[in-house]
């Protein structure tokens, strides 16, 4: 045996590791897709934890499903239990700029080198999987949500938030012996509908899937009905219950805040008291209640973890300075650049709302791209009637909406003083918005959390990261 074949193999750089991940099914990538019997579950992440030695055991966390918010609400969650004291792991998706983000740790990505560590171990077990003919490889998304739960683990955090990737009951985020604390369901809407279903209370139903026996849980604002189901629903496994927009309740001290980077003064009054005159340096009237349901979260991990609770001056200093990336996020003011991944109608309402209320301005165009199978008619029916210019683009996905196609719906949507331009390259599609506002309009990237990663990277580079590790 030569010398050489005895040396230990080198340590695989990021760059490897993020090679290696490439070849997992990734179904963020995948067209059309439309989930088999054998494609959603949990055994396989259960299988792969249990090689690593189960590190999600240890964990408490709080695990919040939903369609519209679930994002922001775990990352107001996570600071404000940093204020508190804890050493938080944060679990989101998508991410904008860098896959990193996805696995965050006390305020910041986790690091290349700790990424790689961990990955080398989690895929070499996901390789053990793929070589018995009794199991099946893992997928991307199993894979890095053990990567988290492991580095969540290894870093010793005491209190961490996941956001379930989609739906809720057979999501990989869902394994059964995490050490959920509380749960969290932020508001339903449409999304997603070939998979979850195409009503309601259909998408409801696999939301809830996340109730634990026993486990409180928090409810978003809701529309009635859906309400009364998932109520209905924690009763039936013994959760104690409150729901914002009941129990719990916000309400602005802003009601005619027109200036575009004012934060909002809001009263939270929940089910421990009333906290006045809270800071939210963050847009849009829906965020209001995203702060409701995730200082309830926090509440309720408090005090079943035994920690004190939250406190005024607590809550006021944690948000303080919160910034939530590509939600209605001002990146320039010469002109105003608005980035926000809303990809749904509910999300388009929203944007158009704030909007209306919030940014004057005569000139304004819109950056647009979506993947094919949200419902675009209806986003750009909400949403063209507010801009002057229309620049239709691409995202980095096979997943990516027709140009020609959805230029010729949006042609039959707009008024006839709707300039319409179409430009598949994002940089240049945003350099024509540019040119059509100046520096004194307003420009909105909008459709996909993908385009607004991509714009967002020209205003706030994402350190040295490698600029194709898009997933």
């Amino acid at each position: 045996m030569s010398s050489d074949s005895m040396k230990p193999k080198p340590m695989p750089t990021y760059a490897d590791i993020l090679v290696q991940l490439s070849r997992f099914t990734n179904y963020e990538r995948v067209k059309d897709y439309r989930p088999g019997h054998d494609d959603l579950g949990t055994d396989r992440i259960e299988l792969l934890l249990s090689l690593l030695g189960n590190p999600q055991k240890s964990l408490q966390a709080i695990h919040v499903a939903g369609t519209k918010g679930k994002g922001s609400t775990c990352m107001m969650a996570a600071r404000l239990l940093a204020a508190c004291g804890h050493r938080v792991g944060l679990y989101v998706s998508p991410h904008l700029q860098s896959l990193r983000e996805r696995i965050q740790i006390h305020g910041a990505p986790i690091t290349e080198e700790l990424f790689t560590e961990l990955a080398v171990r989690v895929i070499a077990a996901a390789s053990e999987m793929e070589k018995d003919p009794k199991t099946d490889a893992p997928t991307f998304f199993e894979i890095l949500t053990a990567l988290a739960y492991l580095a969540f683990y290894e870093t010793s955090v005491t209190a961490c938030v996941i956001e379930v990737g989609m739906g809720g009951r057979l999501d990989a985020t869902n394994v059964s012996s995490l050490g959920v604390i509380v749960s969290g369901i932020s508001t339903i809407s449409f999304d997603h509908e070939k998979i979850l279903g195409d009503n309601l209370l259909s998408i409801a139903a696999e939301k809830a899937g996340i109730l634990r026996r026993g486990v409180p849980v928090v409810l978003g604002h809701q529309e009635e009905s859906v309400a009364d189901f998932l109520e209905k629903r924690a009763k039936t496994y013994g959760c104690p219950s409150c729901r914002v927009g009941k129990e719990v309740t916000v309400s602005s001290n802003d009601e005619s805040l027109t200036v575009p980077e004012a934060p909002q003064r809001i009263t939270l009054t929940t089910l421990h008291g009333i906290y006045p005159d809270i800071g939210l340096p963050v847009l849009g009237d829906h965020q209001q209640q995203n702060a409701a349901m995730a200082f309830s979260l926090v509440e309720f991990f408090q005090t079943r973890t035994g920690n004190r609770p939250v406190r005024l001056p607590t809550v006021r200093a944690a948000w303080a300075g919160i910034s939530l990336p590509g939600r209605m996020e001002i990146v320039s003011r010469k002109p105003f650049v608005l980035l926000d991944g809303a990809h749904n109608p509910a999300s388009a309402w929203a944007l158009a709302d704030t909007i209306s209320k919030r940014f004057a301005h005569e000139t304004r165009a819109m950056v647009f791209a979506a993947a094919s199978d949200k419902n675009i008619p209806l986003m750009l029916k909400i949403l063209s009637p507010l801009f002057s210019t229309i620049v239709l683009t691409t995202i980095d996905s096979p997943r990516c909406m027709n140009l020609v196609d959805t230029e010729d719906l949006l042609a039959s949507l707009a008024g006839p003083e709707t300039r319409i331009l179409t430009n598949p390259d994002p940089l240049k599609a945003f350099a024509d918005a540019r040119q059509a506002v100046g520096t004194r309009g307003l420009i909105c990237c909008a459709g996909s959390l993908y385009l607004a990663g991509k714009l967002r990277e020209m205003f706030r580079p994402f350190s040295v990261d490698l600029p194709d590790e898009k997933s």
